[in-house]
């Protein structure tokens, strides 16, 4: 297993993905992610088009894209 930093543009979530998150706490993933950081990464599996699939982390990037679009956070 390699540890790579990549945009978040270029991961897609998995669409049969079978975990869902309420508001409430993807509300509170969002604020323990702005008081911690990310420190779990998000697991990718490269798929036969060369995309990176996320196969663990798919609330975390749901957080993270929500968080850089309102502008909540920036990601250098």
């Amino acid at each position: 297993m390699d540890l790579v930093e990549t945009p978040i543009s270029d991961l897609t979530p998995f669409d049969q993905n079978p975990r869902e998150i309420s508001n409430r706490k993807l509300s509170r993933l969002k604020e323990s992610i702005q008081t911690f950081g990310l420190f779990k990464p998000i697991l990718v599996w490269k798929d036969e088009q060369e995309k990176l699939i996320v196969i663990g982390g798919n609330q975390r990037l749901r957080a993270i894209t929500e968080m850089v679009s309102s502008k909540e956070i920036e990601m250098d």
